[in-house]
């Protein structure tokens, strides 16, 4: 197993404030590790992956220096390729893609059957999925502060696919506590999704979600007169007092009431 540990690069060097470090796909000494999904190939630098998390490397097999890593390029698993191009945009752009973002990683409404939003929040629980992977903390607070301003915006409640996904990938995470926090609070969207399942998925899935969703509407733990408060959702790290939605997180009146 290689050391952890690895040389000084150019593409660290504190950027004056207010300002973005520049990195190059020609330079030289900046490392580039690569990656496929689905057939398409990406490109993110050593160095930018390094800063945001400390177990990449152990978490997709690689080995320093590209010549000596067998599993270059790496295939990223449970993250679709959207999921794959929002984390790149989160890692350079510095922000969450949002629906007023999608154009950026050249989406378009023909690539999926979900509407804009909808595409959004799936993709942001996604990147959740990919930033605990990887114990990106700074990944998890930006994501879980978009999900939750999303949701403190409109009346829905996950769907159905999104919340088999957090079952099976995101079980006692934040992500997974705001979503039963949320189908607790909105009984009456709750309902319409259970008629969904009833008609829709088979009949054992359909047992399986309807069970789940009951269980977490009658649950006393959070009476339905209790806001949401985003701050119980965030991982209390350092990056929550660094980051652009700090003054939210902070905010007692940064809730959900219904």
């Amino acid at each position: 197993m290689t050391s952890e540990a690895t040389a000084p690069s150019p593409a660290l060097a504190p950027a004056p404030a207010g300002t973005k470090r520049r990195f190059s796909m020609f330079s030289s000494d900046q490392a580039i590790i690569q990656f496929e999904l689905e057939g398409q190939r990406f490109s993110i630098h050593e160095a930018l992956l390094d800063h945001h998390s400390k177990t990449w490397r152990k978490a997709w097999k690689h080995t320093t220096g590209l010549a000596a890593c067998k599993a270059c390029p790496h295939t990223v698993v449970k993250v679709s390729v959207w999921g794959f191009r929002g984390f790149i945009h989160w890692l350079y752009e510095r922000k969450i893609p949002g629906t007023t973002t999608l154009e950026e990683l050249k989406w378009s409404s023909e690539d999926t059957d979900a509407d804009k939003e909808m595409f959004a929040i799936d993709l942001n629980t996604k990147l959740y999925f990919l930033g605990r992977s990887l114990r990106m903390e700074k990944l998890q607070d930006d994501t879980m502060t978009w999900l939750f301003d999303i949701y403190r915006n409109n009346d829905r409640v996950p769907s159905i696919d999104l919340l088999r996904y957090v079952g099976d990938y995101l079980e006692d995470t934040c992500v997974d506590t705001f979503f039963g926090d949320l189908l607790s609070k909105r009984k009456a969207a709750c309902l319409q999704l259970l008629k969904v399942a009833d008609e829709y998925l088979p009949e054992a899935c359909a047992n399986n979600i309807c069970e789940s969703l009951l269980e977490e509407m009658l649950s006393e733990e959070k009476p339905k007169s209790e806001a949401l408060e985003l701050r119980d959702y965030h991982l209390h790290s350092e990056s929550a007092t660094s980051c652009a939605c700090h003054r939210k997180f902070m905010d007692a009146r940064y809730c959900i009431s219904k």
